[in-house]
């Protein structure tokens, strides 16, 4: 099976329903999806006040997000 890949940058929301497809997509794209909803996670729980540990992961994840729409948009 020849994997899918995305045609243009998601929101959370859109990443959020794609979770349980992305393994249909190349790996590239699956991460992407999965660092989505992994840097909403993380945010909603420095904002809870979880500790500064999760802002530190939300930053990583920010950045990898960057760098994978950066990718996406000079393919295009």
């Amino acid at each position: 099976m020849q994997k899918k890949k995305l045609t243009n940058t998601l929101a959370y929301g859109h990443a959020y329903h794609l979770l349980p497809v992305a393994h249909t997509y190349v790996a590239e794209d699956e991460l992407y999806i999965k660092n989505l909803i992994c840097h909403h996670f993380a945010l909603e729980r420095f904002e809870a006040g979880d500790g500064d540990g999760w802002k530190m992961s939300a930053d990583v994840l920010a950045k990898q997000i960057r760098q994978r729409e950066a990718e996406m948009a000079a393919s295009w």
